[in-house]
């Protein structure tokens, strides 16, 4: 159970620069505890964040070996989404040149891509964009 002025620790990076951040424990919660960042000159940071004494994630550790594990656990999580956000742009700009794709979102059409995308775009957007139409034209009689 933490204690008043434990300190925490957290390690960040600004940009490729590491930093092993210390917090102070100010306050004692039956939840866990709010930390403040320790500056320089020895006086507190105005933000607070909220340690929960039964979670696996936290926010600081009590010791620098279970911060220092946390960080690479937070950059592997970051690069695995940042693989599939790329994932994801690359499959929609597989659209950019396709002239069926352009012309029905210009008519209002919306178009699901999907990941696994990998037959022909045309044939595929002329199916998914031929059967938004006829819905659509069905809808408007």
């Amino acid at each position: 159970m933490p204690q008043l002025g434990d300190i925490y620790y957290r390690v960040n990076n600004y940009g490729e620069y590491l930093c092993l951040e210390e917090y102070s424990v100010v306050k004692v919660t039956p939840m866990g505890a709010r930390v403040s960042l320790l500056l320089k000159d020895g006086g507190l940071q105005d933000k607070k964040h909220l340690i929960f004494n039964r979670s696996n994630n936290k926010f600081a550790w009590p010791d620098k070996e279970s911060a220092i594990a946390s960080f690479f656990i937070r950059k592997e999580y970051e690069l695995s989404h940042a693989e599939n956000r790329v994932r994801s742009i690359k499959t929609i700009l597989k659209f950019k040149e396709n002239e069926t794709v352009k012309t029905s979102l210009m008519n209002g059409c919306n178009f699901v891509c999907e990941q696994t995308c990998d037959h022909d775009l045309d044939s595929f957007a002329e199916d998914v964009f031929g059967n938004l139409a006829l819905q659509r034209q069905y809808i408007n009689t």
